[in-house]
């Protein structure tokens, strides 16, 4: 891996950010709250518990997945952004390297 060069194409890491966003999204407006239907509505009183704390810990594990894929998403936007910002910096300097190669000395 050391000295292989890295092409990196800014849009693609941008669009795959949108794309996590668009699976994510619809994800994210899911909750899952317990009822409080009593354990006869259940038919037992363990499996009303164990209802709530399943909707419970479901809505828990949605609410995770959505803030994972966010942040992933905010990571590729910065690290496309980055990569931008870094060819502009370098495309200016050389640049200015490549005008000063014709001056007179």
């Amino acid at each position: 891996m050391a000295g292989e060069d890295l092409d990196v194409v800014g849009s693609e890491l941008t669009t795959a950010a949108q794309e996590v966003r668009a699976a994510v999204s619809p994800v994210a407006c899911y909750h899952f709250t317990p009822t409080s239907a009593s354990g006869t509505s259940f038919g037992h009183d363990e499996v009303a518990s164990v209802y709530g704390q399943l909707c419970t810990k479901l809505d828990q594990a949605v609410t995770a997945l959505a803030k994972v894929g966010e942040d992933m998403a905010t990571g590729l936007d910065a690290t496309a952004k980055a990569y931008a910002e870094a060819d502009q910096q370098q495309s200016a300097v050389y640049s200015g390297a490549a005008a000063g190669m014709g001056r007179d000395r």
